[in-house]
């Protein structure tokens, strides 16, 4: 599986993701897995490096341009500390991130607070004003119910595939 991501937004601004060959730093030479270029809104990343690894590195770069958006002095040690260690909370804790990218995408939304209010109108599960696309609930428990499937299964299918399977390759061997 090829990493394509092209775009990382970083607090608002959007960053140019290349995967270039042969990536080497311009100061001495030696060869890197990545590099941000601030000014430049750009970071590259090695072409050659397996899926996990060029992963870690956006994550790495991506440190970085948190720091130079936040106008924080950004020593590598601790960044490549702070990036192996979120990753590795990443991988470990997908519930968590579920949720994470759930609060996100209602966010997105624009529904403002989570978990958001469920009414039952004229039998269909309705949440902040706004009529859900489902069929009809019969009771409040069976909206929740719903909901609960509609927001897992919509959002993980078709944003995080990946994530979406491993859980129900779980659900099914219990």
């Amino acid at each position: 599986m090829e990493l394509d991501i092209k775009k990382s937004k970083i607090l608002g601004s959007y960053y140019d993701v290349e995967y270039v060959e042969d990536l080497r730093d311009p100061d001495d030479g030696h060869k890197i897995s990545g590099r941000i270029i601030e000014a430049d809104k750009l970071i590259k990343i090695e072409k050659s490096l397996g899926l996990q690894n060029k992963l870690q590195t956006l994550m790495h770069e991506d440190i970085h341009g948190l720091c130079w958006e936040y106008a924080v002095d950004d020593p590598e040690k601790y960044v490549r500390v702070f990036s192996s260690g979120l990753f590795a909370l990443i991988v470990d804790n997908p519930e968590f991130i579920i949720k994470i990218l759930k609060f996100a995408t209602l966010q997105k939304r624009g529904v403002g607070k989570v978990p958001y209010e469920i009414k039952k109108v004229d039998g269909y599960k309705v949440f902040h004003g706004k009529k859900a696309k489902s069929k009809k609930a019969k009771s409040l428990k069976a909206a929740k119910r719903h909901k609960k499937a509609l927001d897992i299964n919509v959002t993980l299918k078709e944003k995080h595939p990946s994530i979406y399977k491993k859980l129900k390759s779980k659900k099914s061997k219990k």
